[in-house]
């Protein structure tokens, strides 16, 4: 499938080698139980939680590169 078709890939659950329905299927019952790494509903405004965001992805980064 080309990779400017985008009517075709919107039903293509297979993208580039990933298989996106396992993913979802994996991660559906964290998700429904409210187990979330990150709730953006924990800060007052879009900026605390953005700053937040980056401050995690940051401690991520720092995690994998020791």
């Amino acid at each position: 499938m080309h990779p400017n078709n985008v009517e075709a890939r919107k039903y293509d659950t297979q993208v580039e080698g990933i298989d996106w329905e396992e993913i979802i299927l994996t991660t559906q019952e964290d998700f429904e139980a409210g187990r979330y790494s990150f709730n953006s509903a924990d800060y007052a405004t879009h900026e605390e939680a953005m700053v937040a965001m980056r401050a995690l992805i940051h401690s991520i980064a720092e995690k994998g590169e020791a």
